[in-house]
């Protein structure tokens, strides 16, 4: 479904809209500069700048928004302790994500599928047992996601600059 909708709100759709058929209405409160943001969160562009801005919107409308779900006061603060740490969060995932698309993309997808499973699952595992059992702490816990998507990021991006770097370098031999 989601290849689906980035098919149809792609470069090329989104090059073809112009201002002069579509004109900002008078009485639009979020006009184009949303219409935009929205259509390269759909086409998936700039996910972390999207995930950022997106993370933000959450954590300043946030009480409001768990208030949606619960009327307890102690549950929509524990929410918000949590929206603290996720919102910013998110944007990492980006980078890891992108990476491994693109490896696999290259035709790579048995070494990011073992680096997704050591960062992901690995890591996750023994940070558990080791500096959550030290702190104790729910922080402590969400903030296993940042630092797991990072060194995961991390090696994903090294091993693309290394299949880059050989396909160049297959390419010019």
């Amino acid at each position: 479904m989601s290849v689906l909708v980035r098919l149809l709100v792609s470069k090329s759709v989104l090059t073809k809209i112009s201002l002069k058929r579509h004109p900002v209405k008078k009485g639009w409160p979020i006009g184009w500069p949303f219409f935009y943001l929205f259509a390269g969160v759909l086409r998936g562009s700039n996910h972390h700048c999207d995930a950022a801005v997106l993370g933000a919107a959450f954590l300043l409308c946030g009480e409001p928004f768990l208030y949606i779900f619960t009327n307890d006061a102690d549950v929509v603060a524990a929410g918000m302790e949590r929206m603290r740490i996720m919102c910013f969060s998110y944007c990492v995932s980006a980078f890891m994500d992108c990476t491994i698309a693109a490896c696999r993309g290259l035709g790579r997808s048995f070494v990011p599928t073992v680096i997704v499973i050591m960062g992901s699952c690995v890591f996750r595992v023994i940070w558990v047992y080791t500096i959550f059992a030290h702190f104790h702490t729910i922080p402590s816990l969400y903030l296993l996601y940042i630092f797991s998507w990072t060194i995961t990021a991390a090696a994903e991006i090294l091993y693309f600059i290394r299949c880059c770097r050989r396909l160049r370098t297959a390419q010019t031999a």
